[in-house]
């Protein structure tokens, strides 16, 4: 029984991981921009974000992992306020009450700026899994793509863009 259990993971996890480099974007890509109004009502457009480097996570508030990504964010929070690094948070298949509700829940002092995708984001970034985050340096080029990371990992991604996040 533990050998058929074990194929089955196996195999699950190669299903899972295969994509992952198919459809995730590479080191180096220009990511496509994003417009899309933020659950405060005002409008956020990647590209006139210029000049700073950023942490795309996305995520829902229903999904356990995704939480634990956040909290990760939130313990490097000085590092982040320091180099003025925002966290731009993309919730899928969500709605205001529920983002709201967990924003306010979680009480961070990361204060991320909060996006409720109707599918413009799924779409052009081909979200297939959550968690995601996506690290961009200034000029919109992924650092990192792929699965949740622990707030050590982050910094070191991010400081592997050479200070490109607009000190």
């Amino acid at each position: 029984m533990t050998h058929i259990f074990r194929s089955l993971f196996l195999g699950w996890l190669l299903l899972v991981l295969i994509p992952l480099g198919a459809f995730g974007f590479q080191k180096g890509d220009v990511v496509p921009d994003i417009e899309q109004e933020s659950i405060d009502g005002e409008v956020f457009r990647l590209y006139d974000q210029k000049g700073e480097a950023f942490l795309l996570n996305l995520g829902a508030t229903w999904c356990p992992g995704c939480r634990g990504q956040s909290i990760q964010i939130e313990g490097i929070y000085e590092f982040l306020e320091g180099k003025n690094i925002p966290v731009i948070e993309v919730f899928h298949q969500d709605t205001e009450e529920a983002v709201r509700e967990s924003l306010k829940a979680l009480n961070h002092q990361v204060k991320p700026l909060a996006l409720l995708d109707e599918g413009q984001v799924r779409k052009r970034y081909n979200v297939f899994m959550i968690p995601r985050l996506i690290i961009l340096n200034r000029d919109f080029q992924v650092v990192y793509d792929g699965g949740p990371l622990m707030g050590p990992e982050i910094i070191q991604r991010l400081e592997e863009t050479g200070g490109d996040w607009g000190e």
